[in-house]
């Protein structure tokens, strides 16, 4: 049966009923995730915590919560990979039960990720914008398609609990702690590898992908071919946007290296 751009564009949004449920079951679980860590770590580093800010106790749960969304993603790949035979048959409309779980755990991640920003001081609009586009990618690919790439995007989160552990060590043993600096290292290094080394030119085959397939969709007119144009162009911006976002991260965690590494030298 012949797809037709106009018809993907008017139900790009409409995700399944089960969709939706999982998706919101996860957001819950985050949020349920977030309470159990506002609890526990009082308990666990009772001294420590008092002497934190809110906004430090705010920072460590969203680690906790962040590390539950990067523990999920690893658990579903593993699987994921085994069917990776399967999903590349049709990289654009190809899925599974275990691509379509992923994605409603990262869409539900990602509802949770959004709000927690408005909580957070001083206001974040790079982490809101990244959060923006990963919740509209993640839902809207539920429809499904894309999860050939969509699972592969997610695996830029690799770097993320070395930034957490990170985040745990210093706020709660103090910045001078000996792991500081090798896990500072290893964020930035495994940042690099996963989203820019091996992300961009995935980014580029997927949008020569997308590309191809949306180019072959059957067209009925005018209407039709303004409806393939605007989803060539949004999924077009949004690699572009979500690529710059990732250099500009890059390059801020280097002149940070490099400010610090003058402060000690002087």
């Amino acid at each position: 049966m012949e797809v037709t751009a106009k018809e993907l564009l008017v139900n790009i949004f409409v995700i399944p009923p089960t969709a939706r449920y999982n998706t919101f079951l996860a957001f819950f679980m985050f949020g349920f995730v977030e309470l159990c860590s506002s609890i526990l770590l009082p308990v666990t580093f009772p001294s420590t915590w008092k002497k934190l800010s809110s906004d430090d106790h705010l920072q460590l749960n969203i680690a906790t919560v962040s590390s539950a969304h990067c523990v999920g993603i690893l658990y579903l790949t593993y699987f994921i990979l085994q069917e990776d035979s399967f999903l590349e048959q049709n990289v654009f409309y190809q899925n599974s039960e275990n691509t379509r779980a992923l994605f409603a755990l990262s869409a539900g991640y990602f509802i949770w990720d959004v709000i927690i920003v408005f909580r957070t001081s001083p206001f974040d609009y790079k982490f809101f914008f990244h959060g923006i586009v990963c919740l509209t990618i993640y839902w809207v690919n539920q429809r499904p398609f894309l999860h050939y790439y969509g699972f592969r995007f997610l695996l830029f989160e690799l770097s993320t609990p070395f930034l957490n552990l990170r985040k745990y060590v210093a706020l709660l043993r103090g910045e001078d702690h000996a792991l500081v600096k090798p896990l500072s290292w290893l964020f930035g290094i495994s940042f690099l590898v996963v989203r820019i080394l091996w992300g961009i030119p995935l980014m580029y085959r997927f949008q020569l992908v997308a590309y191809e397939e949306l180019s072959t969709l059957s067209l009925g007119g005018n209407a039709d071919e303004v409806a393939r144009i605007v989803i060539i162009v949004w999924l077009l911006v949004i690699g572009i946007l979500m690529t710059i976002l990732n250099l500009v991260w890059m390059w801020e965690m280097i002149k940070m290296s490099q400010e610090t590494q003058k402060e000690k030298t002087q």
